[in-house]
């Protein structure tokens, strides 16, 4: 909740110079659980998912060998 100045009408209605502002209401967001897609994933994105994971991959490696390590490591 934050103060703001009050308009003309709020201060003649009140007599306050400050007004508190209404609560913002809360989005709730659902969590998606979105599986990951390495043959669309660039292979910086490739390395950092690795990494999560618990393997180190070498960028200067192919993009399907980087993609075949990881599928590997994971037993897909």
């Amino acid at each position: 909740m934050g103060r703001r100045r009050a308009t003309k009408e709020e201060f003649w209605e009140t007599g306050l110079r400050w007004v508190e502002d209404a609560p913002k209401k809360k989005k709730k967001v659902k969590a998606k659980k979105e599986e990951f897609d390495m043959e669309a994933a660039s292979k910086k994105e490739l390395e950092d998912f690795g990494r999560e994971k618990g393997i180190e991959l070498d960028r200067r490696e192919k993009k399907s060998s980087l993609v075949e390590q990881l599928k590997n490591f994971l037993n897909l």
